[in-house]
C-alpha cells in the first residue's frame, strides 16, 4: 500500500477539517489492518495542510501534534512488513519536525516546487474558513459561511488539481530515493542508514544497507525499550545538560555516575541490539552509520553511547563511525556534494579553530595540550592569527582533512541550522557558511561554553 493521492472529493470540505475527520476515524478503528488502512489514509489528507499555511500558530499546532500519530504510522506499517510505506512517513514526520530548517539544510529545497506551492498556498488559505475562538472549525457544504466565497467548487476543484501535480511529483522524488538506496553500494561503501522510529507502539530500528552485504538489504529490528522510555531519557539527558557541573582536576573524573549510567542504558536498549542485528565487530576500520532519529529520538546521542565503567568496556566508537541526518531524503543530494567537493591528494593536516587559551576551561586546556603533543607543527594549522577573516577559515578548511572546534556556541533551538560558533575576533562561524563549500571529512567538536542558548 502506498500514499498515493485520493480520488478527487468536491464535498466541499476544508482540508484541515478532513485530516481531523479521518484522524479521529483512524483512532477508533481496533483491528491492526484497518488501523493501518485508516492511519494511511489520514496520513495523506495530513500532507494536504503541512505546506499550507493556515494560520502560522494553528498549521504549528497541527503539526507538532501529528508528528507521534506519523510515528505510529511507520509502526503500523513496519508490522504489515510494508519498509516503503513505512519510510515515507517516517521521511514525513522528520520534515515536519525539522520544517524551517529543512530549507536551509538541503541543497535543494525538499519541495522544490515553488510557484505550485504558492498556489495551493494561496487556495488553502481560500478553502479555510478560519474563527479566532474556534481555530479549525468544520466545512461542509451546508455551511452557510461556504456562500461567502465566490465559486468554492472551482476553487477546490482547482486545489485538488494542483495537489495531484504535487503529489506526482513528490511520488517522482521518492522512486528517485528508492532507486538510490536500492543501489547506494558506491555512495555508502560499507556504511549503513539506520532509522530510529518511536511511537506509542514500538520502538524500531529500520537498516537499510549496500547491496554487497550478506545479510537482508533492509533490516527491522524491534529495540527492547519503550516510547515512554524514549522520553524518559531524552528528559534525563535535559536534566544532566542543565546540572552538569564536574570538576575537571583529574582527566579521568570527566563523567560522573549519571552520565555514565545515561550512556549505558543507551547502549543496552537502543545501539547494542542494532550492533549486534548488523553482526559487527571492533575494527580499526569501522564502518560508518547513517543515524536518522525521529520522535524523542532525537535529542539523544546514540554516537556516544557505551559501557564505560565495565571491566572490558564496548563504546560506539569500537564500532562503527557515526553521522546525523535530519531524513533520509537528503542523502543523495548530500553525497552528490560530496563527491563534488572531494578532498584529492591532500596530505594529513588538523586545523584548530580556537579562542584564547585564557578563556578555556580545564577540560578544553587538557584536550588541546594533548592533541598539540600527539600532532606535528607542520600538519597543524591554528586560528591564532587576529587577522584572519571568515574566508580565511573556510579557505583553510578546504585545505585540510580534518577540523577541531573549540570554541562558545549560539544555538537557537527554533532553527538548528543557524547555529554558530563564535571564534577568535568575535568571528562567528555559522552552518550556512559551511553547507556550500567543501569540508574536512573529519570534525571534532569541544564546545567549552553554550551561550545564548534558546531552548
Amino acid at each position: 500500500m502506498g500514499l498515493c493521492p485520493q480520488c478527487l472529493d468536491y464535498s466541499f470540505t476544508a482540508p484541515s477539517s478532513a485530516y481531523l475527520v479521518a484522524l479521529g476515524y483512524a483512532r477508533s478503528v481496533e483491528t491492526t489492518a484497518g488501523a493501518f488502512s485508516a492511519h494511511v489514509i489520514a496520513v495523506a489528507k495530513l500532507r494536504k495542510i503541512i505546506w499550507t499555511s493556515l494560520a502560522p500558530d494553528l498549521a504549528e499546532v497541527i503539526i507538532r501534534q501529528s508528528i507521534p500519530f506519523v510515528l505510529k504510522t511507520a509502526s503500523l506499517a513496519l508490522e504489515a512488513h510494508d519498509v516503503w510505506v513505512a519510510m515515507e512517513c517516517i521521511i514525513q514526520a522528520c520534515i515536519m519536525q525539522w520544517r524551517e530548517p529543512l530549507q536551509i539544510c538541503s541543497p535543494r529545497p525538499f519541495l522544490p516546487y515553488t510557484e505550485l506551492l504558492e498556489e495551493m498556498e494561496n487556495l488553502c488559505n481560500i478553502l479555510e474558513i478560519r474563527n479566532d475562538f474556534e481555530p479549525i472549525p468544520a466545512l461542509s457544504a451546508d455551511d452557510p459561511s461556504i456562500h461567502d466565497i465566490p465559486n468554492y467548487q472551482e476553487i477546490a476543484s482547482e486545489y485538488e488539481h494542483l495537489y495531484e501535480t504535487f503529489e506526482r511529483n513528490r511520488t517522482a522524488r521518492h522512486f528517485e530515493l528508492k532507486r538510490f538506496l536500492h543501489s547506494a553500494e558506491g555512495s555508502l561503501g560499507s556504511g549503513r542508514i539506520v532509522i530510529l522510529n518511536a511511537s506509542p507502539l514500538r520502538c524500531d530500528a529500520l537498516v537499510i544497507r549496500p547491496s554487497s552485504d550478506s545479510l537482508d538489504k533492509e533490516l527491522v529490528v524491534q529495540l527492547p525499550i519503550k516510547h515512554q522510555e524514549v522520553e524518559e531519557l531524552a528528559g534525563r539527558l535535559r536534566s544532566l545538560w542543565n546540572s552538569y557541573r564536574v570538576d575537571y582536576s583529574d582527566p579521568k573524573d570527566d563523567l560522573d555516575k549519571s552520565g555514565i549510567k545515561f550512556l549505558k542504558t543507551m547502549w543496552t536498549s537502543i545501539v547494542e541490539p542494532i550492533i549486534s542485528a548488523l553482526q559487527l565487530a571492533k575494527t580499526s576500520d569501522p564502518p560508518r552509520i547513517w543515524w536518522c532519529l525521529t520522535g524523542p529520538f532525537i535529542d539523544l546521542p546514540v554516537h556516544a553511547s557505551g559501557t564505560y565503567d565495565a571491566k572490558r568496556p564496548a563504546y560506539m566508537t569500537d564500532f562503527a563511525v557515526s553521522s546525523y541526518l535530519p531524513t533520509i531524503d537528503i542523502l543523495p543530494d548530500l553525497i552528490e556534494i560530496n563527491k563534488q567537493h572531494e578532498l584529492r591528494n591532500l596530505p594529513a593536516k588538523l586545523f584548530f579553530v580556537e579562542p584564547e587559551v585564557s578563556r578555556l576551561d580545564r577540560s578544553a586546556e587538557l584536550e588541546l595540550r594533548y592533541m598539540r603533543e600527539a600532532i606535528p607543527k607542520s600538519q597543524f594549522v591554528t586560528t591564532d592569527d587576529r587577522r584572519l577573516t571568515i574566508d580565511n577559515v573556510i579557505a583553510q578548511l578546504g585545505e585540510c582533512t580534518a577540523v577541531h572546534i573549540a570554541a562558545t556556541s549560539q544555538q537557537h533551538a527554533g532553527k538548528p541550522a543557524c547555529a554558530d560558533f563564535v571564534l577568535p575576533a568575535t568571528l562567528r562561524l555559522s552552518y550556512e557558511d559551511l553547507r556550500d563549500n567543501p569540508v574536512p571529512k573529519f570534525a571534532f567538536l569541544s564546545t567549552y561554553t553554550v551561550g545564548e542558548s534558546s531552548f
